[in-house]
């Protein structure tokens, strides 16, 4: 999904501009390799933007699997997530086109009783956008590391070479081809498509009394209401902090002072964890493997030659060295 190279300024950073070099491309491979933390995972109530578009709310709602095993459709998100974003080319491809496969089957009448469909352009594309966001606006609380201008184009460049292929075709349902368009795009989405829907119901359900895993110990069940409290206000106080302020109005988040100071806080502490905690520990498992298989990569070239033209040192000293 590279983009070809074509006549551009050195400073196009879109996904139309040419390769990325030096100081683009090094934080490029920075992005890259941050989209491979687990702690991306506590901003994840972010995607609740996701949920106010009604094509999107009344798909959940039909599928009935948002409500009734959200536990297991969360696992199914991060596994499709390590599956785009860590696998390698022929799987990332084969992987999309699963995905556009299965959205396009999931259309009917929703709880609304209008006509609806997972894979229409407005909700596709909101999609999409909300995948960026989280990874986008999770980086600075996580790294400590602050975003500008050129860094937000790169960092969008990075996402559409891993997902832009989910793009519709035709130019008023095409995904935006910068940073600057698909901020443009997500702002209309705020303005005219957002609202309250059965999928922030259930949401805000979750969220409250997040369910036990079936897995969970019996000796853990007794204390799993208040863990479970402490972890989904931890979850929504991350997700929301990162959401614009009209999904938060939405979503009926105050963002109080008290939430305000525990975000503080998590912001303190993540950077830490990021820098210092072990890449085994830290990596989403594929996205561990990937690290693993680059480096053993990068050491194994390391033992090659630049050229097998003849060593003057260790060449016989009978043997001509014209023409290697």
């Amino acid at each position: 999904m590279a983009q070809p190279r074509s006549e551009h300024s050195g400073d196009d950073l879109t996904i139309d501009g040419p390769p990325l070099e030096g100081h683009a491309l090094q934080r490029y491979e920075q992005f890259r390799w941050f989209c491979g933390t687990g702690l991306i995972g506590l901003f994840a109530a972010a995607y609740v933007d996701q949920g106010m578009q009604r094509d999107v709310s009344n798909a959940t709602w039909a599928t009935g699997r948002y409500e009734n095993r959200p536990l297991e459709r969360n696992m199914r998100t991060m596994a499709a997530g390590q599956l785009v974003m860590w696998g390698d080319a022929e799987l990332n491809a084969r992987h999309l086109d699963r995905i556009k496969t299965l959205h396009r089957e999931v259309k009917g009448i929703g709880r609304d009783g209008k006509h609806y469909s997972a894979y229409s352009p407005r909700a596709w594309n909101l999609v999409y956008l909300s995948m960026f966001l989280l990874y986008r606006n999770s980086y600075t609380p996580i790294t400590g590391d602050p975003l500008g201008e050129r860094d937000n184009e790169i960092f969008y460049r990075l996402m559409w070479d891993k997902m832009g292929s989910l793009s519709f075709t035709g130019k008023a349902s095409a995904l935006p081809r910068s940073y600057a368009e698909a901020m443009a795009y997500y702002d209309d989405l705020l303005e005219n498509d957002l609202q309250d829907t059965y999928m922030l119901e259930v949401g805000r359900r979750l969220f409250a009394t997040p369910p036990a895993p079936d897995g969970l110990p019996a000796v853990l069940r007794p204390l799993w209401p208040a863990m479970s409290r402490v972890a989904g206000e931890v979850a929504i106080t991350c997700g929301m902090a990162i959401s614009r302020p009209k999904v938060r109005e939405v979503f009926g988040f105050p963002f109080t002072r008290m939430r305000r100071i525990e975000f503080a806080v998590m912001c303190r502490i993540l950077p830490i964890l990021y820098r210092r905690a072990p890449k085994r520990i830290l990596m989403t498992p594929l996205a561990y493997n990937r690290w693993q298989y680059e480096q053993l990569v990068h050491k194994l070239e390391e033992t090659q030659l630049e050229s097998f033209r003849p060593d003057p040192e260790l060449t016989p000293q009978h043997v001509s060295l014209e023409g290697g």
